[in-house]
C-alpha cells in the first residue's frame, strides 16, 4: 500500500511524494513510541515506510533553481510596478495584495507563508521593523525595513482599514489573511510571459546579494537560515550581525533591482504610492 501510494502521488509531483511519506513516518513514530502496552512494549508495529528504503523507491528530487534572470529583473519589476489587481483594488483594505506580496518576497526573501500571515502587530513602522513569528526552522524571524519596503508597508498601514493582516483577504466576508492569489499571479505571468512564484523571488533574493558580495553572516540571517552541526556554522555563531547592516544590505539590494529600471529608490517609491 505505501508503494502504490507513493507511486499514486509521485505522478502529480515526486517532491510531494516523498514529503508524504515522510511525514507519515513522522506521525507513525511518534504514535509507536507513545502508545505502550501494561509491559512498555510496542502495541503500534515498526512503521512500513521503510520498504521505500529497501526498494529503493525514493524519487531523487534535484532542488529547484528558478529565480527572475538578471536580464529579466527590469522588465519582471516594471511589470509588477504598473500591474493591478482589478478584483480588490476596488477594496482599500486589499488593494494591489498580488502587486505588494510579490515584491514583499522580492525585498525580504521571506517563503510564502511567512508574508502571507503577517500581522501588524508584528511590525513596529516607528522602528523601522518586521518580526516573523515561528517560522519555519521554529524561531522567529526579525529584520529591519529597507526604504522601499517602509513604503510599501506605510501605505498599506495607511488603507489597513483596522485590519490585522499586512495582507488581508479581498473575500468582503473574511477576516482572514490572504490565501491564494495564483489567478493573479498567472495574470502576471501572461504580461511578462514568465512563470514566476513566491519561492522562485526568494532564490532572486539570495541570488541577487550574492552577486552584490554581501557577506555570508549576513546573507544567512536574511534568509533565516540557522546554523546546523558543521564546524563552519559553529564559527559563524561567534558573528552578531547588526540591525545597521542587515538594513544596508536590504537596501543596495534594493538599488540593484532599481538600477535595472533605470530608477533610484525615491524613484521608484514615487512611482509605487
Amino acid at each position: 500500500m505505501i508503494s502504490d501510494k507513493h507511486k499514486e502521488i509521485s505522478k502529480h509531483s515526486e517532491a510531494q511524494a516523498n514529503a508524504t511519506m515522510r511525514a507519515l513516518r513522522s506521525v507513525w513514530n511518534y504514535c509507536r513510541d507513545s502508545f505502550l502496552d501494561d509491559d512498555e512494549d510496542f502495541l503500534i508495529k515498526e512503521q512500513p515506510i521503510r520498504i521505500l528504503n529497501a526498494k529503493k523507491d525514493w524519487n531523487k528530487v534535484k532542488p529547484r533553481t528558478k529565480h527572475v534572470e538578471e536580464e529579466y529583473l527590469g522588465t519582471y519589476l516594471k511589470t509588477l510596478l504598473n500591474y493591478v489587481d482589478r478584483s480588490s483594488h476596488m477594496q482599500a483594505p486589499h488593494s494591489n495584495n498580488a502587486r505588494d506580496i510579490m515584491l514583499f518576497f522580492m525585498l525580504t526573501g521571506v517563503r510564502l507563508n511567512e508574508a502571507q500571515s503577517l500581522k501588524w502587530s508584528d511590525i513596529d513602522l516607528k522602528a523601522g521593523k518586521i518580526t516573523f513569528k515561528d517560522t519555519k526552522n521554529g524561531y522567529d524571524h526579525e529584520i529591519p525595513t529597507s526604504d522601499i519596503l517602509y513604503a510599501i508597508l506605510k501605505e498599506r498601514w495607511r488603507l489597513s482599514a483596522g485590519k490585522r493582516w499586512v495582507f488581508p483577504s479581498a473575500l468582503q466576508a473574511s477576516d482572514d489573511h490572504v490565501k491564494d492569489l495564483s489567478a493573479s499571479y498567472k495574470a502576471i505571468d501572461k504580461q511578462i510571459d514568465l512563470h514566476i512564484r513566491p519561492h522562485d523571488l526568494r532564490r532572486t533574493f539570495g541570488t541577487v546579494a550574492n552577486s552584490l558580495n554581501i557577506s555570508y553572516p549576513v546573507l544567512k540571517r536574511l534568509l533565516n537560515h540557522r546554523e546546523t552541526k558543521s564546524s563552519d556554522d559553529v564559527t559563524l555563531q561567534c558573528v552578531q550581525v547588526s540591525q545597521r547592516q542587515l538594513r544596508d544590505a536590504l537596501n543596495s539590494i534594493e538599488s540593484f533591482y532599481c538600477k535595472h529600471l533605470g530608477m533610484t529608490q525615491s524613484d521608484f517609491i514615487k512611482a509605487l504610492i
